[in-house]
């Protein structure tokens, strides 16, 4: 298979192995502190992470989607937190740069950003606007040599521990997606400010918070794109973010299967270990199943993103299927844990916690449903 490669083996092996050694020893503290340590950021950089799926001219790895899903299946049958942490700056910040950006802007924000120098995010959502994103309020008013921005973001993944937000907003209150701009925002710029982080139930690790623009000065050089082209951004930056999740879900189904197998392993009851009742062994068996089924679609998509074909459908449909079989499995496997499963001292409840975001984030479930159905009734109808 196109995605089983010896250089993609040894991404797969480079980042299992520190995150096992690495991470995973650091997971409590981080959860407790609310924040991926800048040690393992810095170590992380220093290794490559932030640049596999980028091309080597620009210190990247050059490995493409194929080499960032391995990546995030890996961080994230560990710890999803870190795996939040990375996708958003790579998946989400730094990729729309990659994409859209001139090669000046790639020079001051990509490379940067692949060293780890930069951390990066992306910002739509605002307090009344979530998926529809031509209903943006946030303006963008054109002024000598740049633009002034106003309005406020929430729910921002990678929130305060960013140095740069690609940041959408409107430049015509009536123009809809047809005057949809996106722009490079610089953390520092005066008039710009982070709200306090957000306490959620689950991604303890993962910095989200929200910020507001008071006439933040952009420069002209940070329009990404042209006005008029904030929608195509943002949808063919979720197009690959959204298969990236599903990578991240394999990671986590992983994670639910191995907390399970090793509960029933060491749990007896009626003088027996748990896993030789017939119940247990079939909620081991779904928990595999959906890896399976999942597994190659996830792959598929990321093969064929490298090829440069349109995955608008395919990426919607591991999103959304990912999420929905990692939440099921993430409960078997708590199942399987009875009332230990509902301790914090195990795993499987950071994974219940962790797991049940994926449905909303980057595209609901509910809407994911209705983009998969559109391209199907658009194909059937020509």
């Amino acid at each position: 298979m196109p995605w089983q490669t010896e250089d993609y083996d040894n991404v797969r092996q480079l980042v299992a192995d520190f995150a096992k050694e690495q991470i995973k020893p650091q997971i409590p503290l981080m959860e407790k502190e609310g924040r991926v340590s800048a040690e393992l950021i810095k170590q992380m950089a220093d290794l490559g992470f932030f640049g596999i799926p980028f091309a080597e001219k620009y210190g990247g790895l050059g490995l493409g989607e194929t080499g960032t899903a391995v990546m995030m299946e890996e961080l994230c049958r560990i710890h999803a937190s870190t795996a939040v942490m990375v996708g958003a700056h790579v998946g989400l910040g730094c990729l729309c740069i990659d994409l859209f950006g001139s090669e000046e802007q790639r020079e001051r924000y990509l490379v940067p950003g692949i060293k780890g120098e930069k951390i990066g995010a992306l910002a739509t959502t605002e307090p009344d606007v979530g998926s529809d994103i031509a209903g943006i309020k946030t303006m963008a008013k054109k002024v000598d040599g740049g633009w002034l921005l106003n309005g406020e973001k929430v729910f921002i993944t990678n929130g305060d521990l960013s140095d740069f937000v690609v940041t959408f907003a409107q430049t015509d209150q009536l123009g809809g997606n047809k005057t949809l701009a996106a722009f490079i925002v610089d953390s520092v710029n005066k008039g710009f400010t982070f709200g306090k982080p957000e306490h959620k139930i689950g991604l303890h690790a993962s910095r989200t918070s929200g910020f507001k623009m008071d006439d933040v000065f952009v420069p002209e050089g940070n329009l990404l794109g042209e006005v008029g082209q904030g929608f195509k951004i943002v949808m063919r930056t979720f197009n690959r973010s959204r298969n990236m999740l599903a990578a991240a879900c394999l990671g986590m189904i992983r994670a639910a299967r191995d907390c399970a197998l090793e509960f029933a392993k060491n749990r007896s009851t009626f003088g027996q270990p748990i896993y030789t009742h017939q119940l247990i062994q079939a909620n081991i068996g779904d928990i595999e199943a959906m890896y399976y089924l999942l597994q190659p679609a996830v792959y598929q998509t990321t093969w064929m993103i490298d090829k440069g074909k349109d995955t608008r459908t395919e990426a919607a449909i591991t999103k959304l299927m990912g999420s929905e079989y990692v939440f099921k499995a993430v409960d078997m496997a708590l199942q399987i844990h009875g009332g230990s499963g509902y301790m914090e001292e195990y795993e499987i409840a950071r994974l219940y916690r962790d797991s049940r975001v994926i449905r909303i984030f980057e595209g609901t479930s509910e809407i994911l449903r209705l983009l998969i159905a559109g391209e199907v009734l658009k194909k059937y109808l020509a």
